[in-house]
């Protein structure tokens, strides 16, 4: 699973004809201790312009092992990167609280109280909006994916993104618990326009 820094998809660049140095690293802003899961960064270059997508590795938990009832809430950190027409901005190392309803099979995602900063002049900004939440995601087997991804500042929504709007999510279950539950869960998202891009990665136990 992969979340691009850059408007430009990076799996796109593999494609190519060329030679580039990818370098991975452990992604900055995840520094919970996790048994089943993890972020890495990797770099690389295209035409002298800088890339770096985060991935997220892991022990998924077997589909056979996935609960069919009850339900499990899982804690942990989220990182968002936001770009409109005119400047890039990284919503930087914030709670995620992931809740998984078993019994009708979906998740929410909650990520909240982010600090918003210019990549560029590394300057913290006011861009509307400081928490966004993914409801009713769909579970199959052992990963889940769809839903709706709503932006909201001080609880209220708002429009970040709205001209010719996609939409994207997925993530997994990692591990399994003594009770029979997945024991941590990490996913990204992607909602892009004509006007903006809001892309993010979340890990939780």
């Amino acid at each position: 699973m992969l979340l691009p820094s850059s408007p430009t998809a990076p799996c796109a660049h593999a494609l190519q004809s060329r030679l580039s140095t990818l370098v991975s690293t452990p992604a900055q802003g995840f520094t919970g201790n996790y048994d089943y899961v993890r972020a890495y960064s990797h770099s690389y270059f295209v035409n002298i312009v800088p890339y770096v997508a985060t991935e997220i590795y892991g022990v998924m938990t077997v589909a056979e092992d996935m609960p069919s009832t009850g339900s499990a809430a899982f804690n942990g950190e989220a990182q968002a990167r936001y770009f409109n027409t005119t400047r890039n901005f990284d919503l930087c190392e914030r709670p995620s609280e992931v809740t998984a309803n078993f019994a009708d099979g979906t998740v929410d995602v909650e990520m909240d109280s982010f600090t918003i900063t210019n990549r560029e002049t590394k300057v913290t900004v006011n861009v509307d909006f400081n928490s966004f939440n993914i409801s009713r995601m769909r579970v199959f087997g052992n990963q889940f994916s769809g839903g709706k991804i709503m932006a909201e500042h001080n609880g209220a929504e708002v429009a970040i993104i709205e001209n010719d709007t996609q939409q994207s999510t997925i993530g997994r279950f990692f591990g399994l618990t003594n009770d029979g539950v997945p024991d941590e869960v990490g996913g990204i998202s992607y909602l892009k326009g004509d006007d903006g891009t809001l892309t993010t990665i979340f890990i939780a136990d």
